[in-house]
């Protein structure tokens, strides 16, 4: 049965969420997006493991929405 999720994650840079990398490496077969929102307030950068957009044919996915802020 396929995955279908979406997630919305308010994220602080000096914590990020780095166990929703650990999810991808888990569960190979789920296809995860990952957007992300930064707020007008971060001045501090954001780690470069989470800029990417990916795209698969797998079935199902977890659609995770990152808002950056304090």
């Amino acid at each position: 049965v396929p995955v279908n999720a979406n997630v919305v994650i308010n994220v602080n840079p000096t914590n990020p969420a780095f166990s929703i990398l650990a999810f991808e490496k888990l569960w190979s077969h789920v296809d995860f997006r990952i957007e992300q929102f930064i707020h007008s307030s971060i001045r501090a950068r954001i780690p470069e493991c989470f800029d990417r957009r990916t795209t698969s044919s797998k079935d199902g996915g977890i659609k995770i929405s990152l808002i950056w802020k304090k």
